[in-house]
């Protein structure tokens, strides 16, 4: 895949962007989308009533009365409380790329600023929500994703440009300011990361005509090999050092599901069709993981549910989801010990993409 192509399927997986930035999808992937295994105990998901935004990009939470999901399109944010789904305005943006929440009075998100050119860190207190100064670079940079492992430790992940194209950045916010944390100078973007521990964090995206993986042990990121060219992975989870999971796309294959032993990455089959991606992933157990995307991931409306995965400790499963009129799309998935499912994305609609969510439950 040549960095053109992939800067597409990245854009689009991220920022709700299919309908604006084409993908190339065949028609094996309307075909087959309704003919792949289905889970042998499915969930059902079920729309949920909450005010309309252009489209949900990031969910995020620190308890099930206390979620947040951020509009990809427009800088709005969502807020449950328990009981009902409110909209909290945030300072004015060109993007908002995933949400981070650490407490109801501390929460972060990351995204572009106004003119899209700059990488944008947010802060809301509880109150309102406000720009956090952050480190800029001449020819701009972006922030894709961030973690927290406390109040005086965060973590954010893109990438800078330089005269070749784009490198990976880091940031870290220890509590006082953001500053750029020291990479490998390599060709790639960073979209997503999870932390283990302060010594321990994976963050996963693509380089030059493959994925990109890199761990940092608390005091160097290094680059790890891993499996799948012509990919791009763009979620990750991780449940132990030696249990870690990232989901994303291969051009040829479709939805790409990878998997960390402790050892090396390697590719777990999925029964996904050729020209569907995965865009996030969330984990509530070894055996019980959860991951979403597109079954149909280009401009066109195809009628199709959104793409959801669900592993049970031996193999991947499509889960089915509900659909209306032109379909859905899903850019992200929240998981609680109680086996709580969220799903945030948006509906092909006549003027643009419309705001979706889905609720689930196991066992239900």
């Amino acid at each position: 895949m040549t960095a053109h192509p992939f800067r597409a399927i990245t854009r689009w997986s991220l920022l709700t962007l299919g309908l604006l930035l084409p993908l190339a999808v065949g028609a094996q992937a309307q075909e087959s989308a309704g003919e792949s295994a289905l889970a042998t105990t499915q969930v059902t998901f079920h729309f949920v009533q909450a005010p309309e935004v252009s489209a949900i990009g990031s969910l995020a939470a620190d308890s099930e009365k206390d979620i947040w999901a951020t509009a990809a399109l427009e800088p709005v944010a969502l807020h449950f409380d328990g009981s009902q789904w409110t909209k909290v305005p945030m300072a004015k943006a060109s993007r908002v790329n995933k949400v981070a929440v650490l407490s109801p009075t501390n929460v972060w998100a990351v995204g572009l600023g106004p003119k899209g050119i700059h990488s944008q860190i947010q802060h809301y207190d509880g109150t309102k929500w406000t720009v956090v100064p952050s480190p800029h670079f001449k020819r701009g940079e972006t922030l894709n994703s961030l973690k927290i492992i406390s109040a005086n430790s965060i973590f954010a992940v893109g990438s800078s440009n330089d005269l070749n194209g784009r490198i990976p950045l880091v940031e870290h916010f220890d509590g006082t300011a953001w500053s750029v944390v020291p990479v490998p100078h390599i060709a790639g973007e960073l979209f997503d990361l999870a932390i283990i521990s302060p010594s321990d964090i994976w963050a996963v995206g693509g380089g030059s005509n493959s994925v990109l993986t890199m761990h940092f042990d608390g005091n160097t990121w290094i680059q790890v090999p891993a499996p799948a060219d012509n990919s791009g992975l763009f979620g990750v989870a991780a449940l132990s050092t030696k249990d870690v999971w990232a989901v994303g796309a291969a051009s040829v294959t479709g939805a790409l599901i990878e998997h960390w032993d402790g050892t090396a990455w390697k590719i777990v089959p999925n029964p996904s069709a050729m020209g569907t991606l995965l865009t996030s992933i969330s984990a509530i157990s070894a055996t019980d993981i959860w991951a979403a995307g597109c079954n149909q991931c280009g401009d066109a409306p195809g009628g199709l549910p959104p793409l959801i995965e669900h592993w049970d400790g031996t193999q991947w499963n499509i889960n089915s989801a509900p659909v209306e009129d032109a379909g859905e799309s899903a850019n992200a998935v929240l998981t609680f010990p109680s086996r709580q499912i969220y799903i945030g994305g948006f509906a092909f609609a006549t003027f643009g993409p419309s705001s979706v969510i889905l609720q689930g439950a196991e066992g239900q």
